[in-house]
């Protein structure tokens, strides 16, 4: 199974590359330059812009009172007859 999913990923990406080189291949170096340069500005803006959304939003709250709230585990109610707690508590008396 894991070769069959290698094999598929290899394939895929020799085509995604064979097509983009075919692509980069039929311009200018000038208009492959111009083309990469704006791509990488476009994913580069577009990671800041999603960044700092994130880290906005975490401190967001924080000037209106609900940044975190951590509810802790409140203890379980057990019952008192239990056999189990009963024996043991049997035990541990007369270990004593």
């Amino acid at each position: 199974m894991k070769k069959k999913v290698c094999y598929f990923f290899n394939k895929v990406t020799e085509k995604i590359s064979f097509y983009f080189r075919v692509l980069c291949y039929s311009m200018s170096p000038r208009i492959r330059i111009i083309t990469v340069s704006t791509l990488f500005f476009l994913f580069a803006g577009l990671n800041m812009f999603i960044t700092c959304r994130g880290i906005y939003s975490i401190f967001e709250g924080d000037s209106k009172g609900s940044f975190i709230k951590v509810n802790h585990i409140e203890p379980l109610e057990l019952p008192k007859n239990d056999s189990i707690n009963n024996e043991l508590n049997k035990k541990f008396y007369e270990y004593k």
